[in-house]
């Protein structure tokens, strides 16, 4: 149901509904009439007929053959604080559907096994800190703990291109489900950060639920360190989950919160583990894996594939094992062993640094089969993610590492995040377009994203992650046009940091070029920002100048209104003037 959005954006799946609008029809008619393949418009009609778009019953016309008919004559669409609300009309009873645009992924609860002492923790402690190494088993433990909780459960995990503006949306969302819709008023309503932060802090004092913050190591924002900050440190009716590599700064006298460093298993978990992969280790094994692994659950697991892969005994593995470079090593014994699918799987997989579904997978490797995928996902190399999948970092970082050619891998990546027509979207087509040496791509991009106004990646909260993207263009050999619009969004991105000065360089070197090729881009919308940053410097007489000689050029449209209103707000009197 949540993919009819999708189903209707697309021009065939139209085309096919329209025809079936004017009678029923079957698949080899329907194919022929719109010069398609039959196993297209099978592969449409099914997953059409799975949303309640289509119906389909068999009927006899000189042979036996499924006839379809749309299932509905209309789609209404309505929006609310909790999503996207979909309802098919026509002949029966409307069926409903929320589209979330903000799923809350918990990672799934397996076994885990030992750490009695660490659940105990988090079941008590109001705020808990959970660090350790890549691979010791903080997700999986905190995603035990959560699913365990009555109570609503907010979870992500971090990946460095979020801001506090960001979260204040997500978990605006989140809160707004149960009956707090003040965060989400705020967020569209455009309050300053500072009053954001405070206004999210407080519903957080008054709901009670489970926030887990995951991979805090990889935040990149320092006013969404600040925030974690206070909120860990506050009386809160939420319970906090902060969740990281390294241990996140506790101030001394916090009764509240509990930090866990999490170590290697002991061996009573070691000996519950390996009997969860049905093997039975002796005294020397169970030595060796607690002195030459520390106990560490991914390494223990990469081990016991390892063996189960070569044919080879777990002891003779361990025995093996170097005195460094132990994840590497494993590794390589693990590939040498995996079928030539399992590898390419993998080494698509290896792109994506957060979750990725299968059409993503198959975007970049198209040979990806979904039964290598599953198998991969049943061994442990494979974390599911909601609907998606995910690579442990060890995994991905070797498989990166063996890529025949990385940039063909990346230039096909690109493209199919540019189709997904998504802020998101278009962040990661960004890139991989550079990862793949496509900076005329790259730049196209940016260009879609001034001149269109398509993508707005600093007000949706990626300032940072753009402002690195852009960096990586400072170096590049580009026309005067393409010079200028990188200054003015990088104006754009000192701004929203309220670095008003920064904006006004920015602007003022992008201004430049317009200004010697008047031809080449209309300036109403730059010469608004560069006013409104000179007047947030005190310059209002350079503002007002700067508004005077734009407007009488300006067409009529959005430009020449906003210019207009910042023109009347320029000539109103400052408080504390003589005339005020």
């Amino acid at each position: 149901m949540a993919d009819i959005l999708k189903l209707l954006q697309n021009r065939t799946n139209q085309a096919i509904l329209c025809l079936l609008a004017a009678e029923p029809s079957y698949v080899r008619r329907t194919a022929a009439l719109l010069g398609l393949s039959e196993s297209e418009v099978t592969r449409r009609l099914r997953a059409m007929e799975r949303t309640g778009l289509v119906a389909s019953e068999w009927s006899h016309i000189g042979r036996n053959v499924k006839m379809y008919r749309p299932a509905t004559e209309t789609v209404h669409v309505s929006f609310a604080p909790d999503g996207v609300r979909i309802g098919l009309g026509g002949g029966r009873e409307p069926a409903r559907v929320v589209v979330d645009p903000h799923p809350v992924v918990v990672p799934p609860a397996g076994h885990v096994a030992g750490r009695e002492a660490e659940r105990a923790v988090l079941a008590e402690a109001p705020v808990a800190v959970v660090h350790g190494l890549p691979g010791i088993g903080k997700t999986a433990l905190v995603a035990a703990h959560a699913a365990a909780q009555s109570a609503p459960v907010f979870w992500h995990a971090f990946r460095g291109v979020e801001s506090l503006g960001w979260l204040v949306n997500r978990l605006g969302v989140f809160y707004a489900r149960l009956g707090d819709s003040s965060v989400l008023a705020a967020a569209e309503g455009g309050l300053a950060p500072a009053d954001q932060r405070a206004l999210l802090l407080q519903a957080v004092v008054r709901a009670e639920a489970l926030l887990v913050f995951d991979d805090v190591h990889s935040i990149d924002e320092p006013r969404l360190r600040e925030w974690i900050d206070d909120a860990i440190r506050c009386e809160a009716a939420a319970r906090i989950v902060v969740v990281g590599r390294r241990p996140w700064p506790v101030p001394p006298g916090h009764g509240r919160i509990r930090v866990l460093a999490l170590a290697g298993l002991a061996r009573p978990a070691i000996v519950e583990m390996l009997g969860q992969h049905g093997v039975e280790a002796g005294d020397h094994v169970l030595r060796m894996a607690e002195d030459a692994l520390g106990g560490h659950p991914l390494a223990l697991r990469l081990a016991v594939e390892a063996a189960q892969r070569t044919g080879r005994p777990l002891e003779a593995v361990l025995e093996g094992l170097p005195a460094e470079g132990l994840d590497a090593y494993l590794m390589e014994e693990v590939d040498a062993h995996l079928s030539p699918g399992e590898r390419l799987c993998l080494a698509g997989a290896s792109l994506f640094e957060a979750g990725f579904t299968m059409a993503d997978l198959r975007a970049v490797q198209p040979k990806a089969r979904r039964g290598d995928v599953l198998r991969l996902q049943r061994h442990g190399f494979l974390e599911p993610r909601g609907a998606a999948h995910a690579l442990h970092e060890i995994v991905r970082t070797h498989f990166r590492a063996r890529l025949d050619d990385s940039r063909v891998f990346h230039a096909r990546a690109a493209r199919h995040f540019v189709g997904l027509g998504t802020l998101e979207g278009h962040l990661a087509a960004l890139h991989h377009h550079l990862e793949a040496g496509e900076r005329d791509e790259a730049m196209r991009l940016l260009e879609r994203n001034l001149d269109l106004h398509e993508f707005r990646l600093i007000d949706a909260g990626y300032a940072r992650i753009y402002a690195r993207l852009l960096r990586v263009l400072d170096d590049a050999d580009l026309p005067p046009r393409l010079r200028a619009i990188i200054e003015d969004e990088k104006g754009d991105l000192c701004f929203a940091e309220g670095d008003a000065a920064g904006a006004c360089r920015h602007y003022e070197a992008a201004y430049a070029y317009f200004e010697a090729h008047p031809e080449g881009w209309e300036d109403e919308d730059l010469a608004w920002k560069r006013a409104m940053a000179l007047d947030a410097l005190g310059r209002r007489g350079e503002a007002l100048e700067v508004v005077r000689n734009a407007l009488p050029g300006a067409p009529p449209g959005r430009a020449r209104v906003r210019l207009e209103a910042l023109l009347e707000t320029l000539l109103e009197p400052r408080k504390g003037s003589p005339e005020g």
